[in-house]
């Protein structure tokens, strides 16, 4: 059987992306929303609806910790939910209680409030998910994602060095990631093996996710950052000088880690360690031998002096070591079940579409490990979205047919209406949440943990019930207030309590939000 599309229609179907209507409900036409804004964000005591366990150790500023979810809190059925990993900035605050000595500095306050807009904009499946927000009169709380895998930089310990397919692998994860923030304008800026986690370790190969935003920053087209040190052996030549810096700075860090993960030690050391980094000379000794002639070629253009000729992370990408070491990752036959859901995602009512992106917005890496993978094959580029065409390039590439799996023998214009249904937001490309929202399984809604979060997320005054006004306030946070028509709201609240009228007194509580969803 022949490809899903002919050539002859490609020209036409990319542009019909650009203009179909969503295919939700004829009263949900043009329905889009951003997903990154679905976050519990409120004021309140961490302590009423986490139960903090053990010290996880220090960020870029701030502790963070591990913490447990209290399911139903502070009410009579109130239980144990999921781990998440806490971490918590002290505000200077007099009145409260913290002075100068008890508190954390007005930077790191500033900082921490830096790094939760920057968590709240990325959505990349190398990146550390964030889940909530808390802030009360002393402190402000960051919920992220547990990750249980460890430090990268332990790794390296343990072992001495990493072997290059391994290294290759990190490598391609974690340039493409740092793609994906330096195309959305963002400078990670402390780039090192202790802020890449280890999420799963499978044979011979890791995955592994980027944290700690915490020295991050925005950067507009064409302007400079302030020089800013984050660790000072992976600071690049232009900070140390006290240059206007760019991104670049993170592909030189990033030049640093991999000299480490082959290696098992510094680039540059020793007393004279800054005037080694301003000069750019390293020694590739004895202990690189063995070590291929690519993955040298490629430090060497990371570690470049001149900001201007270092490598960017699509170059990295690009790069003929990464190429033979760590090719892209082919799509499984077990990933493609995941995409075998996308048609009933489309066919869905406007509820299912919001309450599966609330709920995909609260998965972590353990739930989401097999859409992690199938979303990163997806996305030829690696530049953390799926455009149409890499989606019909999927469906090409299987040639499926109508006995493996006939829910994907699709018409070019069907296949460019489920891309549109799935692009959330209607961007023009696929975000990783957005795909995992279409994918999800009906099993999520049993997992108690991830379901409470995303009620919380409509609890906005943490009372356990959901109101009217609470939905409007949700709906009108999240880049939405113009996709939703009055009728529309009445529909969606009727589909929430399960009503026949638009009864807008009535109150739903989380066993009620379960039946909904």
């Amino acid at each position: 059987m022949g490809s899903l599309l002919s050539a002859a229609q490609d020209a036409e179907v990319e542009e019909s992306v650009r203009s179909i209507p969503s295919p939700m409900d004829a009263s949900s036409e043009g329905a889009k929303w951003n997903l990154r804004q679905f976050l519990r964000d409120a004021s309140g005591r961490l302590s009423d609806f986490y139960e903090r366990e053990r010290d996880l150790g220090e960020g870029g500023y701030g502790e963070v910790f591990l913490a447990r979810q209290k399911i139903c809190a502070g009410s009579a059925s109130e239980r144990s939910g999921r781990l998440a990993a806490v971490k918590r900035v002290r505000k200077p605050n007099v009145e409260a209680g913290l002075d100068e000595e008890g508190a954390d500095s007005e930077a790191a306050l500033s900082e921490f409030r830096t790094e939760v807009e920057l968590m709240k904009s990325l959505d990349h499946p190398s990146i550390c998910r964030l889940l909530q927000v808390y802030e009360d009169p002393k402190n402000l709380y960051l919920v992220m994602e547990h990750i249980q895998g460890g430090e990268l930089f332990n790794y390296v310990v343990e072992r001495g060095q990493l072997h290059e397919h391994e290294a290759a692998r990190v490598m391609r994860q974690i340039a493409s990631a740092l793609e994906y923030c330096h195309e959305q304008g963002v400078v990670h800026r402390d780039i090192k093996p202790e802020n890449i986690l280890v999420v799963a370790e499978e044979g011979d190969e890791f995955t592994v996710k980027l944290i700690d935003f915490g020295f991050g920053s925005r950067i507009l087209e064409g302007v400079k950052l302030r020089a800013k040190v984050g660790t000072f052996v992976y600071s690049a030549p232009e900070i140390l000088r006290g240059d206007l810096c760019d991104e670049k700075i993170d592909l030189w860090a990033l030049g640093c880690v991999l000299f480490v993960l082959l290696s098992g030690d510094f680039p540059f050391y020793g007393n004279d360690t800054q005037s080694q980094i301003l000069s750019g000379k390293f020694e590739l000794d004895h202990k690189w031998s063995e070590v291929s002639s690519e993955a040298k070629d490629l430090i060497t253009q990371l570690l470049c002096v001149d900001a201007a000729k270092r490598l960017s992370a699509s170059q990295i990408l690009q790069h003929p070591w990464l190429q033979k070491a760590a090719p892209h990752l082919k799509m499984e036959a077990a990933a493609l079940q995941q995409i075998g859901g996308l048609e009933t995602f489309h066919n869905q009512n406007v509820f299912r579409h919001l309450s599966a992106g609330v709920l995909a917005k609260q998965m972590d890496e353990g739930d989401l490990h097999e859409l992690h993978k199938a979303f990163c094959a997806m996305d030829k580029d690696e530049n953390g979205v799926v455009t149409f065409a890499e989606f019909k390039e999927v469906l090409k590439e299987f040639n499926l047919n109508s006995s493996s799996h006939p829910e994907l023998q699709l018409g070019a214009g069907k296949i460019s209406e489920i891309f549109h249904s799935v692009d959330l937001d209607g961007r023009g490309v696929i975000d990783y949440t957005e795909f995992v929202a279409a994918c999800l399984d009906h099993k999520v809604e049993q997992e108690e943990g991830i379901c409470w979060a995303a009620f919380q997320v409509f609890d906005k005054d943490c009372s356990g019930t959901v109101t009217y006004e609470e939905l409007q306030q949700v709906l009108n946070s999240a880049s939405m207030e113009e996709s939703f028509s009055p009728e529309l709201r009445k529909q969606l609240w009727q589909e929430l309590t399960g009503g026949d009228d638009d009864n807008q007194s009535v109150v739903v509580d989380f066993d009620h939000f379960l039946a909904a969803l």
